[in-house]
């Protein structure tokens, strides 16, 4: 029964680190460490994935919306070939990887 109660013991903890952001050693918390290595990566290659956009959606509604985080390259909105209307998600390519880093905070 002991192996029992340290094994819940042992999953009641890592559900709160899961779930609660528990502080690493560091004092950083598993999001605020996500964030930041999806950061970095954004910054490497400039392209941010947008989603639960509206069907209605255009790539022109997308360029207004994203530039003034800084100079667009590429907005690719995948279309539903039935429907002809937008999947309610787009990759939005900066030219520069820190525009998408801006864009991503904001």
């Amino acid at each position: 029964e002991e192996a029992k109660d340290a094994g819940d013991a042992k999953c009641a903890e890592e559900l709160e680190k899961i779930e609660g952001g528990t502080e690493e050693e560091d004092g950083a918390t598993k999001e605020e460490e996500v964030a930041a290595d999806d950061e970095e990566g954004v910054a490497e290659h400039g392209r941010l994935f947008v989603r639960n956009l509206p069907f209605s959606a255009t790539e022109a509604d997308l360029q207004a919306h994203f530039r003034k985080f800084g100079m667009i390259s590429e907005v690719h909105l995948p279309m539903d070939s039935a429907t002809r209307r937008s999947k309610g998600y787009a990759y939005i390519h900066f030219s520069l990887g820190e525009h998408a880093v801006r864009a991503m905070a904001a």
